[in-house]
Formats: C-alpha cells, sequence, structure tokens
C-alpha cells in the first residue's frame, strides 16, 4: 500500500502490475479499495491497476473539511498526474461511479468507462 499527501490529506491505494491501459477502480461508499480485489488479482498480469482509498474511507485521511464528490474526483486526478497514470480506464460503482464521472468532467483528459 503506497501513501501520498495531497493538501495535508494522506491518501492511500495499491498500485499493481504493468500494462496498458492503466484501470483506476472506484470504491462505493462506505468501502475500500478492497472491494476491487478480485479485479485487481485478476487484471494485474496484464494491467496497471491503482485502487484509491476516497477520503473519508478505510486508510486514507478523513479530514475536517468536507469530503464532497468533487474533492474526491480532485483527489484522483491529482493521484493520476503524480503516478504519470495516464488516460486510465475509469471503473466505479455507486459513490466511485459519481467520483468517476465528475472526474471525467472536471479533468477531460481522462476518458471515464464504468
Amino acid at each position: 500500500m503506497y501513501r501520498l499527501v495531497r493538501q495535508g490529506v494522506t491518501l492511500c491505494f495499491p498500485d499493481v502490475g504493468k500494462g496498458a491501459p492503466p484501470l483506476l477502480l472506484v470504491h462505493g461508499l462506505g468501502c475500500d479499495h478492497q472491494s476491487f480485489a478480485h479485479q485487481i488479482k485478476h487484471f494485474r498480469g496484464s494491467h496497471r491497476v491503482v485502487a484509491m482509498d476516497l477520503r473519508g474511507h478505510r486508510q486514507s485521511d478523513k479530514p475536517a473539511q468536507e469530503c464532497t464528490v468533487s474533492a474526491k474526483a480532485d483527489d484522483l486526478a491529482w493521484l493520476c498526474f503524480e503516478l504519470g497514470l495516464h488516460a486510465p480506464v475509469i471503473v466505479g460503482w455507486g459513490l466511485g461511479a459519481l467520483v468517476g464521472l465528475k472526474l471525467a468532467f472536471r479533468h477531460s483528459v481522462y476518458p471515464a468507462v464504468l
């Protein structure tokens, strides 16, 4: 598990595998990256897979400021930039689908597949 700090908020994520296109997995409300355990295991052999615990979830910080969908999407865009994760396929469910859509709309360089 890796950790990076964005604006004082620690974000935790696995970053495994190699291959294109990279996959960005976005979990639902009240869950964490482990909800994608089977997908991570399956795809890590052929793709780079990143599945961040969204702010306010599991190992990522629960900051005092509001944890909006936009803030979560901005966290993901920042993480993709920091990791050099170019044009990932975004896979999300529940809250993760909303965050993925917001990421695609706010940061149009990332195509979304939900």
